[in-house]
């Protein structure tokens, strides 16, 4: 799970009834395994007034590759309230004008939609619809009625994955002879044969060409 969920739930804990919430976080929450107590949550003691799903739009320079959005809730509940969702189709980076317009509701790359309470969450998970009429959720309907889920036959878990694949500028601290960019794990021959390895550790290198 991601450390904002934390505040998502805290800010519903200190806020009054009515009052309202705003978030900008990734986007992944809506459908993450990891958050689907907060969904609940979000089910349980809030109503979600708006979501402004920006996608592949990069909003930040310092955060590339993140999928942004913005999340306004209001503490209390009301099946009937609808809900305003927005998804943009853009791409690239944000301009101050763009941002204006999506945020306007008056972007032509924009879909917009409005969903009642009662019909944004989808199955036990409360996974988030962003429309009603969503081809996305058609395609996974027809999907989970002719076939079984993965999870209820196997458990699906991420086996390790490395932090550190290659040399950055904050492993300089450690002082070892490595240029930038170099491999820590996974290593070219020219890296290898640099390092002067033993036959027995050469068998235990992977070598990309």
């Amino acid at each position: 799970m991601d450390i904002f969920y934390f505040f998502f739930y805290l800010s519903l804990n200190l806020s009054h009834t009515l009052s309202s919430i705003a978030f900008i976080t990734t986007n992944y929450y809506i459908t993450a395994s990891g958050a689907t107590k907060l969904r609940k949550d979000f089910k349980e003691r809030a109503i979600v007034q708006r979501l402004v799903n920006f996608n592949e739009l990069r909003l930040f320079e310092s955060a590339l590759g993140q999928h942004n959005m913005i999340t306004v809730l209001q503490r209390g509940q009301d099946e009937q309230t609808l809900s305003k969702t927005a998804m943009t189709r853009r791409t690239k980076d944000a301009m101050p004008e763009i941002l204006q317009k999506i945020l306007n509701w008056a972007d032509k790359d924009t879909d917009y939609s409005e969903i009642a309470q009662s019909q944004l969450y989808e199955s036990d998970k409360n996974y988030i619809r962003f429309s009603k009429s969503s081809k996305i959720w058609k395609i996974l309907d027809r999907i989970k009625s002719q076939g079984l889920v993965l999870g209820s036959i196997c458990n699906v878990n991420q086996g390790i994955v490395s932090g550190a694949d290659k040399v950055s500028k904050k492993h300089e601290k450690y002082k070892f002879d490595a240029e930038l960019g170099d491999g820590i794990f996974i290593l070219s021959e020219e890296e290898i044969d640099r390092l002067n390895l033993s036959v027995e550790d050469k068998e235990h290198t992977e070598v990309v060409v």
